[in-house]
């Protein structure tokens, strides 16, 4: 059963109390109430639910926006209450929530966000800071710094499952665009310390620097060429302070092409090592080659083709190497 609930009355307070100046100002909103009530037969003592047990579940957000004649101050709150362990093992908690103030030239957000700067260098959702200073059609300046966590919970509370991890990120990222924006040039830092103290033992908390360049550029109207370089310096467990960084780096190609009745695109990478990045990034010591193309052809027929390779432990540090290759043709109609 679900309930929702218009918040007007909010709506009203939040407009009598905007400054002189105002243009508009708005807020949305819903309020969800789902009942669940748990019926178990056969071997009740192996099941998660409780036989007989009746939970309440409520969810809530709010979305306001408030317009001035220079400004848009923004904001959202999305959270959770229930006694229902299986949907959440918190009583109450807060989903999402971010507050932010823009305009043409700027942004500041402060709240929940997701930063992504380049395939190799940031790529996190934070709870922190984020500011965006410039045109993206000309220059632009962004600097993010925040905690990359999935619960608001975890900034105040201590729980069982706050050993798995948290890490402090931080980036910066100024782009360029050149040559009557046809050339995009962009400098990439990335920074992430796991937070040691929210790692078990098992688990080596690391330290990560990475600096990138990436760069597109528009040959004409149906080609455009594109890739990244990128360097990490990685220290592996920041607890042994006998373990030297190491280092090593990763680079993309690409190249589409574009007409009216065929698209292209083909693309080729190599990972080292050693090289990590501040949103994860897993596959190390891999080369990828892609052909990926769809025919529009007549009579509305579709044709995609692809052919797609990787292989890893390039430098036989492993003890198993995998290669794989996918080639294909699909026909639509």
């Amino acid at each position: 059963m679900y309930k929702k609930v218009n918040w007007i009355g909010l709506a009203v307070v939040f407009f009598l109390f905007n400054p002189v100046g105002t243009v508009s100002a708005e807020i949305s909103g819903s309020q969800d109430v789902t009942l669940n009530y748990y019926s178990v037969s056969g071997n009740k003592s192996n099941s998660f639910y409780i036989d007989g047990d009746f939970d309440i579940i409520y969810e809530g957000n709010i979305d306001w926006k408030h317009l001035t004649d220079a400004d848009e101050f923004f904001g959202s709150l999305y959270y959770r209450a229930t006694d229902d362990k299986n949907t959440d093992p918190q009583e109450f908690s807060i989903e999402k929530f971010y507050l932010g103030l823009r305009n043409q030239d700027r942004e500041y957000l402060l709240g929940d966000f997701y930063a992504n700067f380049s395939d190799y260098s940031l790529g996190n959702a934070l709870k922190g800071i984020k500011l965006d200073l410039g045109l993206q059609s000309e220059h632009r300046l962004i600097i993010v710094g925040g905690m990359d966590t999935s619960q608001w919970e975890d900034l105040w509370e201590k729980r069982c499952d706050d050993s798995r991890n948290r890490s402090y990120v931080w980036g910066v990222r100024l782009e360029n665009s050149l040559l009557e924006k046809k050339l995009g040039l962009n400098l990439n830092y990335g920074g992430k310390l796991d937070d040691r103290a929210y790692f078990s033992s098992s688990n080596s908390p690391v330290f990560v620097n990475v600096l990138s360049l990436d760069t597109s550029y528009m040959v004409n109207d149906a080609l455009k060429l594109s890739g990244e370089y990128a360097y990490s310096l990685t220290d592996e467990d920041i607890r042994d302070s006998s373990l030297k960084d190491k280092g090593d780096p990763a680079f993309n190609l690409g190249l589409e092409y574009n007409i009216s009745r065929y698209s292209l695109t083909t693309d080729y990478s190599r990972i080292y090592s050693h090289f990590n990045s501040t949103g994860g990034f897993t596959s190390q010591d891999l080369e990828a080659f892609g052909l990926n193309g769809i025919w529009f052809m007549p009579f509305n027929i579709k044709c995609t083709h692809y052919l797609n390779a990787d292989r890893d432990n390039l430098t036989k540090a492993q003890s198993t190497t995998t290669k794989q290759l996918n080639p294909g043709v699909k026909f639509g109609f």
